[in-house]
């Protein structure tokens, strides 16, 4: 993925949601379909949307899709492989770890926002790892890698929260809306409607438990 004037490939795991759809079904009364009780027909309705639309690939996205240790899975597979995925990765990210001018990404040198001598970031889900061997650091990152995710998925939260607010009152919001660009390739393994629709109910099954840990 081409950032300012640099390669920079994320580990796969590292996903940024993409709310450029914000979509969501209205019954004929103009009321909003909630988890309860029209949890079914959102599906039948997600399907249809999924289907229907082109939605597309950012270049993070793209390199996703393309990843090989995914690339052959079904249509299930992959909708539980993301919920997992994204979940984990959209919590850890949804404070930024610095004040990011503007036109960050367009010149993500660290020392615009830190003291890249000094800077300590330690997690459980990452760690910056310098000049290690890629098939050993796959699933390390560097500081300049994690500054840059750490931005677009801030940017993404930002632009959720404005979405939301021209929702009406009341309106429910369920977990596939960041991701619907990703779910579309999942689901577009299968030609049957209802394996479409079994992997977007494990999709939102897993999100649903990540929630929870």
């Amino acid at each position: 993925m081409l950032v300012g004037d640099k390669n920079i490939t994320p580990p796969c795991d590292i996903w940024v949601p993409d709310f450029t759809d914000f979509t969501l079904p209205r019954k004929p009364d103009g009321s909003c379909y909630t988890d309860a009780h029209d949890y079914e027909a959102y599906l039948d309705w997600l399907v249809d949307h999924l289907d229907a639309n082109r939605f597309l690939l950012s270049p993070q996205q793209a390199e996703i899709a393309a990843d090989p240790s995914i690339a052959n899975l079904d249509a299930g597979h992959l909708g539980l492989y993301l919920g997992e995925a994204a979940i984990s990765q959209f919590y850890f990210f949804v404070e930024p770890w610095f004040d990011y001018p503007a036109d960050f990404l367009s010149d993500p040198r660290p020392e615009r926002v830190c003291d890249p001598r000094t800077v300590s970031i330690d997690s459980t889900l990452m760690t910056i790892v310098e000049d290690q061997p890629e098939e050993e650091g796959r699933w390390a990152l560097t500081l300049e890698q994690f500054l840059v995710f750490d931005c677009m998925c801030w940017d993404a939260e930002r632009e959720y929260e404005f979405k939301k607010l021209l929702l009406p009152s009341g309106t429910d919001i369920f977990s596939d809306i960041g991701w619907r660009p990703l779910l579309k390739v999942a689901v577009g393994r299968s030609d049957v409607r209802s394996v479409k629709r079994e992997a977007l109910r494990r999709f939102h099954d897993e999100f649903a438990y990540m929630c929870q840990k």
